[in-house]
């Protein structure tokens, strides 16, 4: 039997079933009504990660337009400082 990796891997009650519930018709329907509301249930939970996808999809392509104007930006800055000689009072540390 394959061990579930994390707590979204376990399957919660409802999903389980009950064995304790007797054979036949109405028995039948119970488990038709259940098994309908888990797959509601699931549908829901697939939409909401699909929503939460595409957030994290848009701002992700935000940060990078971000992130390249600000490289530009500071790469223009870099270009527009005058390039002095440090004078013998001033040490030049560069990481």
């Amino acid at each position: 039997m394959k061990r579930p990796k994390t707590m979204s891997d376990v399957r919660a009650l409802r999903s389980v079933g009950g064995s304790a519930i007797p054979r036949g018709q109405p028995a039948a329907l119970l488990q038709m009504h259940r098994l309908a509301t888990e797959k509601h249930r699931l549908e829901r939970e697939v939409e909401l990660w699909a929503r939460k996808k595409d957030q994290i999809a848009q701002r992700l392509t935000e940060i990078d337009q971000q992130l390249d104007v600000l490289t530009k930006t500071a790469a223009r800055t870099e270009e527009a400082k005058p390039k002095a000689e440090p004078s013998w009072r001033e040490v030049l540390l560069e990481y």
